[in-house]
């Protein structure tokens, strides 16, 4: 009975190295010409995406035993095989590994001086409270523009990199904190001359001033000047501020009001 052991741990590691391939496949076959694919991976072995990665790009990889974990990435963009790379050697780096030449081969092995805010191995976590990876494609903006502006939204242990040949973000975090980081990139990231600013909040939470902002809108009159449809403001309530992107006579009209409404209140009754 034991002999069978073995043939059923081969059988279920080809597996999970096809369905991994399978989907990258796919994307090729769609545009041969382009050459480009989407990674989408859910809890896959670490050694699997090295494994994917060594027969796209042809490389020979030599991995250290004790490199382990799974790997979640998402992404809703194509890339090419060498933006693929470039993403494999990001996930690898945020999860404390290194690749490093050795002859004719590339070595992957713990990084011993990586920072210790690595992505951690999480177990027996909800699904909204995963730690992923999760690749963003900026289509307006430039993506290492937006670093500055997301990274204090973003708790310490998260890691955030600009990718600038294929001009996308790596986020490596919960997945409660990228969907909000998502709906803050899909605000800023609009086709437009303007500049981003954040307002930082004392008095009001974030959220309530954003909705009284919009109820005022929603009015309509004509000397709301501004309240134009291509420029936008969120709220971020983890640190409290409202993030404007817009002209500068757009954000010094909107400062004034958010500086209005956000008083302390009266409490002499």
């Amino acid at each position: 009975m034991d002999h069978l052991i073995p043939r059923v741990f081969i059988v279920v590691t080809l597996t999970l190295l096809s369905l991994v391939s399978l989907q990258i496949s796919a994307e090729q076959a769609d545009g041969e010409n382009n050459q480009s694919m989407t990674l989408n991976l859910n809890k896959t072995d670490i050694r699997t995406l090295i494994e994917t990665m060594s027969n796209i790009t042809g490389k020979n990889f030599i991995v250290d035993p004790r490199v382990s974990g799974e790997v979640t990435v998402i992404s809703s963009a194509s890339v090419s095989p060498e933006e693929a790379y470039e993403i494999f050697v990001s996930v690898l780096r945020v999860h404390g590994y290194s690749i490093v030449p050795s002859g004719q081969a590339l070595k992957v092995i713990p990084n011993m001086n990586a920072k210790q805010s690595g992505v951690p191995t999480v177990v027996e976590r909800r699904v909204n409270d995963d730690v992923i990876n999760r690749v963003v494609r900026i289509k307006h903006s430039q993506a290492n523009q937006l670093i500055p502006i997301l990274r204090p939204l973003l708790p310490q242990e998260a890691h955030l990199a600009a990718h600038p040949t294929s001009n996308t973000l790596l986020i490596t975090d919960t997945a409660s904190n990228i969907n909000r980081i998502l709906e803050i990139v899909s605000s800023l990231d609009i086709k437009q001359d303007s500049e981003i600013e954040i307002i930082l909040l004392e008095n009001t939470q974030a959220s309530d001033l954003v909705n009284i902002i919009q109820q005022i809108q929603k009015k309509g009159s004509s000397q709301n000047e501004p309240f134009r449809n291509q420029n936008t403001f969120t709220a971020d309530n983890r640190t409290n501020s409202i993030i404007l992107n817009g002209s500068f006579q757009w954000r010094k009209d909107l400062k004034k009001l958010i500086f209005q409404l956000d008083r302390p209140t009266d409490k002499s009754d």
